[in-house]
């Protein structure tokens, strides 16, 4: 059997599907290195964690900082990610049939949404090449991860974690430092219990390209709150910004007109 591909956007995403990363030791790809507004890259955190769970770097390993990805959104430098793109249609069809389970598009973080509709370029041109992936998931980043888009969607397939999972999965999300505040915040809130469950999605394709749970989305209203702080310099909008990157990346590829 082929090893799995794993694409995500930031490190620690891995986390919320550990025990099925544990099970399957994906080849991960990173889109970015998880920097954010302070500066300070997760990668290393990641990578300890990966490696220990006998997971292999895909070709591209946090490449671009957050801001590199607001810059692209903003300028509309699509031409940045296309060869990222090719790098994963790449593995893709080296790993044929390969199963390929990555971030959920859904409208809570442009560089999410980016690296689904990343996956789906790249599955695209992997099945023009009659290299289709046997398996296109998402998994969801935010809230209870068997009620995604609100309960409007239905997993394709869902893991339950029994105790000892679960506390193997914990214990790896507490030790990864950048995160542990985060951690510690969610379980106050929601319980362990909500860390018991993995759930996964058949990608929500639209155009090529995942459609997102409402427009305009998450980030977009709460860049604007931003921006009137003074926060952001300037907004990222899913239809003036986000559609036209992914419509010119679907171009350069030759995947639409």
């Amino acid at each position: 059997m082929s090893t799995p591909l794993l694409v995500i956007a930031h490190p620690g995403h891995e986390l919320r599907i550990w025990h099925w990363v544990t099970l399957n030791q994906p080849r991960t790809f990173i889109l970015t290195d998880g920097s954010g507004a302070s500066g300070q890259s997760r990668l290393a955190e990641s990578e300890k964690l990966l490696q220990n769970a006998g997971c292999q770097k895909g070709d591209w390993f946090g490449i671009f900082t957050d801001l590199d990805i607001y810059n692209i959104l903003l300028q509309h430098e699509a031409e940045r990610i296309v060869i990222a793109v090719k790098q994963l249609q790449e593995a893709i069809i080296k790993a044929s049939p390969a199963i390929v389970v990555g971030d959920m598009c859904e409208g809570y973080n442009p560089s999410h949404d980016l690296c689904r509709a990343m996956i789906g370029a790249a599955t695209d041109l992997a099945t023009r090449d009659q290299c289709p992936p046997s398996q296109n998931l998402a998994f969801p980043l935010t809230g209870n991860p068997e009620s995604a888009w609100e309960g409007r969607l239905i997993p394709e397939m869902t893991i339950k974690l029994d105790e000892a999972a679960l506390n193997d999965k914990l214990s790896a999300a507490r030790g990864y430092r950048p995160l542990q505040h985060e951690l510690e915040a969610a379980l106050a809130k929601v319980g362990k219990e909500a860390f018991a469950t993995e759930a996964f999605y058949h990608s929500q394709v639209e155009r090529g390209y995942d459609a997102i749970p409402e427009d305009p989305p998450f980030y977009e209203r709460y860049g604007s709150e931003q921006v009137a702080l003074g926060k952001y310099s300037e907004l990222i909008s899913y239809q003036d910004h986000f559609l036209p990157l992914i419509k010119s990346m679907r171009q350069i590829l030759g995947l639409e007109q």
